[in-house]
């Protein structure tokens, strides 16, 4: 939350001890958002990230199920460590 926004809250906050924000002053409270062009770019790194950890979680569950593979054929004696 940026300087300008935490401070308009808290303006708006109530309360003696412990600070309370009614329901309106957080739905009507104007938030600076970055231009277009950089909302775009933002997006755009964040999809590829998510294609990123995707591709990795895929890789941990191909690894996961070799293992899970490797130990069956250890346990099952179809295969010797000589």
């Amino acid at each position: 939350m940026s300087e300008p926004v935490r401070q308009n809250l808290f303006r708006k906050m109530g309360g003696s001890t412990v600070g309370h924000a009614k329901a309106d002053d957080i739905r009507f409270l104007q938030l600076p958002l970055p231009p277009p062009p950089e909302q775009c770019a933002n997006v755009e790194a964040l999809s590829d990230v998510d294609g990123l950890l995707g591709g990795l979680d895929r890789l941990i569950a191909k690894k996961r199920d070799l293992k899970q593979s490797a130990m069956q054929e250890l346990f099952t004696d179809k295969t010797r460590l000589v």
